[in-house]
């Protein structure tokens, strides 16, 4: 705290992104610059983010740890019954991923602590729900697969590839391509030691880094979402 005490911290350097020797906590984003929001946006605001959005997640929370229970039974073994258990575990993940970037981020302008909690945990958050979605999406043109092997297949092709054994193996296969497809994600966000103008304290926060901003990895990370994510589930 000696060398930021060394420092000075006025309205001047404050509008060029630092105080007391630290960057000004935000400025990578949105160069301190905070707009008034109206009554009508908060309002609408509080009740999305804050309240329906915990409710609603509560109950996807709720059905879809019930389904994974129930699909992961070994009376109800089977691959469609795999599919859709890893599918209700991906689920999960995208709720919780959910809560913590969007409910924790709108509130840590409240509070120090949930800022550095959101700081602490985006890093993480952030590409592990971008691959549960992608292996959402995955598993559901799978899933759609192996239900139309066990209508329209031989006898044979329905025991070599609707399997329980092929199914979980599948899923494995797909949970790894669904990491590697997303892996570039962990290395956009960075986490930086920053001075809260706000609370006039010491704190961390999330900055994009290089690869975040740059605009061929955009347009590229982008039609690559909308190739998989949206384009994808059609094909089949």
């Amino acid at each position: 705290m000696d060398s930021i005490n060394d420092s000075i911290c006025t309205n001047i350097t404050v509008s060029d992104g630092y105080c007391y020797g630290l960057p000004v906590c935000g400025y990578c984003y949105d160069f301190s610059i905070t707009l008034e929001a109206s009554n009508n946006y908060e309002f609408y605001n509080m009740m999305i983010i804050r309240i329906l959005l915990p409710v609603i997640g509560l109950f996807g929370l709720c059905g879809n740890g019930i389904s994974a229970f129930i699909y992961s039974r070994k009376s109800m073994r089977s691959s469609m019954n795999v599919y859709l258990c890893a599918l209700a575990i991906s689920d999960i993940i995208i709720i919780l991923t959910a809560f913590f970037l969007f409910f924790i981020e709108n509130l840590r302008s409240k509070s120090l602590l949930l800022s550095e909690i959101f700081a602490i945990l985006t890093p993480v958050a952030f590409p592990l729900g971008l691959t549960a979605q992608s292996l959402s999406v995955f598993l559901t043109v799978t899933s759609a697969i192996d239900c139309f092997l066990l209508i329209y297949s031989s006898p044979n092709w329905r025991e070599r590839f609707c399997s329980t054994s092929t199914a979980i193996k599948m899923v494995g296969m797909i949970a790894m391509l669904a990491m590697l497809y997303n892996s570039p994600h962990m290395f956009e966000i960075n986490v930086i030691t920053c001075w809260n103008v706000a609370y006039a304290e010491k704190s961390i926060d999330v900055c994009p880094t290089d690869l975040r901003q740059s605009q061929v990895i955009t347009f590229f990370g982008l039609a690559g979402i909308n190739l998989i994510n949206t384009y994808a589930p059609f094909i089949h």
